[in-house]
This record gives C-alpha cells, structure tokens and sequence, in this order.
C-alpha cells in the first residue's frame, strides 16, 4: 500500500482549493465530489453598460441597481 501524500483538492463548482492532511479528509472530500484538478471556471462579469438608455455613454449597472 502506498504511504499517503498531503495534496490539495477542489470544490468543483467554486474551484476553492483545501488541503487533504489524511487519508480520511481525502475520503470524506471525494464523497462530496472534490476533485484532484482545479475546475476552469467561467467567470461571469456583473454589471457592464445598457445600450440605448439615453445618455452617450450607456448606464453603468451594478448589481443592485434598480430600474
């Protein structure tokens, strides 16, 4: 059997990196699906301009701009 090895693995959905010390954090992060790889994760860009708003310059939204 092969000696363990600290790695890092990683939140497949965030891509949050967290250190496996055990065996059993190992076991314990493979059953709730990290993995070894960390996931290349589309990045979303909030807010941006509204064409067509009026003004020459678009409206800048955030994320909690109302309308």
């Amino acid at each position: 059997m092969k000696k363990f090895k600290v790695h890092m693995m990683y939140h497949p959905k965030t891509g949050k990196g967290y250190k496996a010390n055990t065996m059993a954090d190992h076991n314990r992060m493979d059953n709730l699906g990290y993995t070894h790889t960390k996931p290349k994760l589309n990045k979303k860009k909030t807010g941006g301009q509204v064409q067509g708003c009026g003004c020459p310059y678009g409206m800048e939204m955030g994320p909690n701009t109302v309308l």
